[in-house]
C-alpha cells in the first residue's frame, strides 16, 4: 500500500536482527541437501517413478525449505511499524514461516478495538529462542481480527506504538494481560509525553454502548 503524500510519519520503527545462529544453520542444511540431491538423484539415479518421486520429496523440498529460509533471513530487517495521523503500516515476517509468506498491509487506526502486546508463544528461531519474554504487537481490529506483527521489533519499541495508539485514539483498549505480563510498559505511558503531532482520532459513528434508550410514554 503507498502512503497519502498528506500524511505525516509520526513514528516508523524498523526491525532489527538478533543474531546470525538461524542463517548459519539454515545455509548449512542448505548445502547437506544439494550434497544429497548430487547422492540420492544425480549419481544413485533411481529407477522407478515411485523412486523418483521419493527421491524429490526427500531432497528437493528440504533443500526449497532450508534456502528460501537463509535467504530470507539476511533480508527481514526489512520488517517495519510506520505509524502516521489515521494509519498503521507494516511489514512483518512470521516467526514460524520465515520469508514463505511475509505481510504487508495498512490498518486505520480507528478500527482498531483493542491492542497490547504478548510474548511469542512459539520461536522457530534459535537466535529468538534466548529471548524469553521477547514481544509481539496484537491489534484486534472491530471486525474482529486478530493481527499480529513486530516479532522482530524491540519490546521497548512496540511499548513506544502502544503508547502512541493510546495517546492518538484513546477510545480503543489496552488489553490487561498486557500490563500484568509486562510491568515495564506502565513506566513507559508514565514518561509519554503529548507531543503536536499526535492528534486525537475522534469517530463519526455514535457509540451504540453508550446511547441510552428510553421507553415510550
Amino acid at each position: 500500500m503507498v502512503q497519502e503524500e498528506n500524511e505525516e510519519i509520526i513514528r516508523l520503527i524498523k526491525a532489527q536482527r538478533f543474531g546470525w545462529v538461524d542463517f548459519i544453520l539454515n545455509t548449512f542444511f542448505s548445502v547437506i541437501m544439494i550434497i544429497t540431491i548430487y547422492v540420492v538423484i544425480v549419481f544413485s539415479r533411481p529407477e522407478t517413478l515411485t523412486d523418483w518421486i521419493l527421491a524429490m520429496i526427500t531432497t528437493i523440498l528440504p533443500l526449497l525449505f532450508f534456502a528460501n529460509r537463509a535467504f530470507n533471513e539476511l533480508f527481514y530487517t526489512k520488517d517495519y511499524v510506520k505509524i502516521t495521523n489515521e494509519m498503521i503500516y507494516f511489514r512483518s515476517t512470521p516467526l514460524l514461516t520465515t520469508g514463505l509468506r511475509p505481510k504487508k498491509r495498512e490498518i486505520p487506526i480507528r478500527e482498531i478495538k483493542k491492542y497490547g502486546v504478548s510474548k511469542i508463544s512459539r520461536k522457530l528461531s534459535i537466535d529468538m529462542f534466548r529471548l524469553k519474554r521477547k514481544a509481539m504487537l496484537v491489534l484486534v481490529l472491530k471486525s474482529g481480527e486478530n493481527v499480529v506483527t513486530g516479532e522482530f521489533i524491540d519490546n521497548q519499541k512496540l511499548f513506544e506504538i502502544v503508547a502512541i495508539i493510546q495517546q492518538i485514539y484513546p477510545k480503543a483498549r489496552l488489553s490487561k494481560p498486557t500490563l500484568t505480563a509486562y510491568p515495564e510498559l506502565n513506566e513507559v505511558l508514565k514518561v509519554a509525553k503529548p507531543s503536536k503531532k499526535l492528534k486525537q482520532i475522534k469517530d463519526d459513528e455514535v457509540d451504540l454502548d453508550s446511547v441510552e434508550i428510553r421507553r415510550r410514554r
